[in-house]
């Protein structure tokens, strides 16, 4: 279908389209001749005085042709109110056909009206839709071409322009903001597969640029710094690519440009091919790197990736604080972070949150904060509390992550060290009854850097002895004397609270489940499941002896069996 627009004259022209040529009066006649498919229809735009002077001319040239004029009579446009009438005209005339290709002429009529014309293209181009029953999904109404005659007095030629990509223009345009704005790469793609470069070799090209693209949307929207990074280096070093694909786009090069300028503050300068992670380097570049994308996340309105993003950064931040930058991808690195970070989270809520400094404080605070929310919105509010970013506790929560975000990630000098004392000793606890064979064996499958011994009074005196004979200093133990070792079950919450000064500055726990009373087994266990509550890696183990009692009595430093027990199976450390 071709629509046109129609003027009051219709003076002969030879006109030319590619390499062939017609004389016609006017350009509709020219481009029905021309064109290699001839348009079933033309819409003819007509004015009061235009469908007196030129419209006859039109149908008579086309008459022979199976080509159905139409006019749509229109007012002359020269109020608000008439170009909005001129403009529904048009689109409603061209919907009722749809779907269809349309072919528009920009040629005749008044000035303003090839204005009016480019609007309606520009309209169509945007707005057009899929048919719902379509089956392959084509466009209601596909923009083709769209031309303008620069007419020559004959006998020069008249050329018509092809205006296509200034219609194409305002998509791309637009395609480049919407990436800007939501970190979605679909218009672009869209924009790379349909856009006609008349280039037939370019289909290799093309075809690598929407996967890079598809790769940098997927990295943003699911907040991956690192594949981010990658994504929008393969991007940017296809710059020229895309140059080559937009060379017929009006400002093509400025788009290109534009976009690479767009995604250049996440390009990660790592070389490819496997592991490149493992290439990438922990360091203040590039947390600020990671940050910036924690940060475009956040404001613009990808609230749930902005806060995981967060979390994996704070937890990498304290990956470098602790020196462990080399391995700073590694599971068990992580882990170890977010113990720390679940200890003072854990800390913080207890009696004995004055351990933690100011800052050690506030990354208690945030850690929660970030688990807290992130974990109702990553859930998708499935759960008792209703989630509304205009409540007041949702607010609030969001203001205190903010503000101690925006200081963290200025990367402060970080101590980690609860109470000033490094966290680096692996401790034993282990109840003591009458057979400190128990102990022995215990420090020496352990090997700790410290004990803490649950006890009684009588128990007490073995413990230098058998400490002694284990090789291990006794000025490293520890002891909780139960007053009453049968049934004094009030006594251990006291020996539990007691220890947490010392817990915290474990790197590990290992619990000695063999030996004692049953009310020291418990109190053992309950120092093991606060250990655990503070975040702490924990393991058990039991000691199995199986000489008769009595030569376990008289010879008690003799090595038994020891048994690791399972790791119990590990909580969520996003909500510590």
């Amino acid at each position: 279908m071709l629509l046109t627009a129609l003027g009051i004259q219709a003076n002969p022209a030879r006109y030319r389209l590619g390499e062939r040529e017609h004389e016609a009066r006017l350009a509709p006649i020219a481009l029905v001749r021309l064109a290699r498919e001839p348009p079933s229809v033309v819409l003819a735009v007509c004015t009061a005085k235009a469908r007196e002077k030129t419209l006859d001319v039109l149908r008579m040239e086309l008459a022979e042709l199976p080509v159905e004029v139409r006019p749509i009579d229109v007012p002359d446009g020269v109020s608000i109110d008439e170009i909005t009438r001129f403009l529904e005209l048009l689109t409603n005339a061209v919907a009722d056909l749809a779907p269809v290709r349309l072919d528009i002429d920009l040629t005749h009529g008044y000035r303003h009206h090839a204005v009016l014309l480019y609007a309606v293209a520009l309209y169509l181009e945007a707005l057009s839709g899929v048919a719902a029953d379509s089956p392959t999904g084509e466009p209601k109404i596909s923009v083709e071409r769209v031309h303008y005659g620069l007419l020559e007095k004959l006998p020069a030629p008249s050329l018509f322009l092809d205006l296509r990509p200034l219609v194409e223009l305002p998509g791309w345009v637009h395609a480049l903001r919407t990436f800007a704005e939501t970190g979605s790469t679909h218009a672009l793609v869209e924009r790379v597969r349909s856009f006609d470069s008349s280039e037939i070799s370019d289909g290799p090209i093309r075809k690598e640029m929407v996967a890079h693209l598809n790769d940098v949307g997927s990295a943003i929207t699911w907040g991956l710094p690192l594949e981010l990074g990658r994504a929008t280096q393969n991007l940017k070093n296809a710059g020229k690519s895309l140059e080559q694909i937009l060379h017929r786009l009006p400002l093509g090069k400025e788009v290109a440009t534009r976009l690479v300028d767009v995604v250049d503050r996440w390009v990660l300068g790592t070389s490819g091919g496997d592991g490149w992670k493992s290439k990438v380097v922990l360091d203040d570049d590039e947390l600020r790197r990671q940050a910036e994308l924690v940060d475009w996340l956040r404001d613009h309105s990808h609230v749930p990736e902005a806060l995981g993003l967060m979390r994996e950064w704070v937890v990498s931040r304290i990956v470098l604080a602790t020196g462990n930058a080399t391995s700073w991808l590694d599971k068990d690195t992580r882990r170890r972070a977010e113990w720390l970070l679940g200890t003072f989270r854990s800390l913080a809520q207890t009696r004995h949150s004055d351990l933690l400094s100011a800052e050690q404080a506030k990354l208690a605070s945030l850690w929660g904060d970030i688990a807290d929310l992130r974990n109702a919105l990553h859930h998708h509010g499935m759960s008792g509390e209703a989630i509304n970013p205009r409540d007041g506790l949702f607010k609030t929560r969001e203001n205190r992550i903010r503000d101690a975000w925006s200081e963290l990630r200025r990367l402060p000098t970080l101590d980690l060290r609860i109470g000033g004392r490094d966290s680096l000793d692996r401790i034993l606890v282990c109840p003591l009854g009458i057979a400190p064979g128990v102990l022995y064996n215990a420090l020496r499958a352990a090997s700790p850097d410290r004990t803490l011994v649950v006890c009684s009074e009588e128990s007490k005196g073995l413990v230098d002895d058998a400490a002694r004979a284990a090789g291990f200093s006794s000025d490293r133990i520890l002891t909780a004397v139960m007053a009453d070792p049968h049934s004094g079950f009030q006594e251990i919450g006291e020996i539990v609270e007691r220890w947490v000064p010392e817990l915290v500055t474990a790197r590990e726990v290992v619990v000695c489940l063999t030996g004692g009373t049953t009310m020291m087994g418990i109190a053992v266990a309950e120092v093991a499941g606060k250990a655990e509550s503070l975040s702490l890696p924990v393991k058990r183990f039991v000691l199995i002896d199986r000489r008769p009692h009595n030569e376990q009595q008289s010879h008690p430093y003799v090595d038994c069996d020891t048994r690791w027990l399972p790791d119990r199976p590990g909580r969520d450390t996003a909500s510590r």
